[in-house]
């Protein structure tokens, strides 16, 4: 899990968008996502919610490219 958890941290380290959402609410995945939120790393609690949030960045950034 850990090393996961890295991965995402680094991706968005370089400035990489990382969107991501919950899938279950089992302990296991409490522990992931805390685990991540610690990293600065978001996680959404639903799709939509990660969907709109990663449409509202790809709009910016076209705003600011163009």
């Amino acid at each position: 899990m850990d090393s996961v958890v890295d991965g995402f941290a680094r991706l968005k380290e370089k400035g990489k968008p990382v969107v991501l959402w919950r899938s279950t609410m089992d302990s296991m995945e409490d522990e992931f996502v805390r685990k991540l939120e610690l990293r600065r790393v978001p996680v959404f609690p639903t799709s939509q919610e990660a969907m709109k949030v990663l449409g509202a960045l790809l709009t910016d950034q076209k705003r600011r490219s163009g």
